[in-house]
């Protein structure tokens, strides 16, 4: 009875809020049935080059087979695009942290391939002064949420941000990959080579910041690079 009544308080003082349009939804639920029917959620494997399908659990599609990179398989969540890009920048900006599990969730539901046999998770690091003033980095509160849940260690600090790189929001897929050239490194050799690393982010756009990652990660030795992320931009 006591345990009913405090439900019904806790549901009427905190109502259960949609993710992504921060309507009303069931208790339990992270999207509102409308919200869930837009979002489109990935079951396909999609070229961490340009996001176009690719063959199932390659990193590139064929046309983009001539540019190399250090990353074997990529897994995504969910698409980003104008249904589904309010949960990222909710997470990014507005402290949106209580659905963070929920999406870790999401993540190891699709991410088994590039979890399987894993040594463990690397997140995409954040510089020092951007980290102050947004006060958490979103991809290292996922790969912290993926690691608990699945049981792989979340190695946090073993990527550094060394450059304070402009936001890579806007701009061209070229400039991109300039901006974050040389900005990362590895802050532990001896602890990454010869292991199978899963790189975590947010969101994949053009793969810039997470190609130039696992670059860092493969000359420290490491044996295999993954990457999984909440979702990522499709072609």
């Amino acid at each position: 009875m006591l345990k009913a009544v405090v439900s019904r308080a806790c549901e009427a003082l905190f109502p259960n809020i949609c993710a992504n349009c921060c309507s009303a939804t069931q208790r339990g639920k992270v999207v509102c049935d409308v919200c869930e029917r837009t979002i489109r959620f990935l079951w396909e494997d999609f070229c961490v080059v340009c996001g176009a399908v690719a063959q199932r659990h390659t990193n590139t599609c064929a046309e983009c087979v001539a540019k190399p990179t250090h990353i074997s398989a990529v897994s995504s969540a969910f698409a980003y695009d104008e249904c589904s890009k309010n949960m990222v920048l909710r997470l990014k900006f507005c402290d949106d942290l209580f659905h963070v599990r929920a999406y870790a969730n999401w993540m190891c539901e699709r991410g088994g391939a590039v979890l399987e046999g894993v040594d463990f998770l690397v997140p995409v690091p954040m510089h020092r002064m951007r980290l102050t003033r947004r006060k958490y980095n979103q991809a290292s509160l996922l790969a912290q949420a993926v690691g608990k849940l699945c049981k792989v260690p979340a190695e946090v600090l073993l990527l550094k941000k060394s450059k304070n790189t402009p936001p890579q929001h806007g701009l061209a897929a070229v400039i991109r990959k300039k901006n974050v050239c040389g900005s990362f490194s590895v802050t532990d050799t001896e602890k990454v080579r010869g292991k199978v690393v899963t790189l975590v982010d947010d969101v994949i756009t053009t793969g810039a910041t997470i190609t130039a990652c696992a670059s860092v990660l493969a000359n420290a030795g490491a044996r295999e690079i993954r990457a999984l992320t909440l979702c990522r931009a499709l072609q």
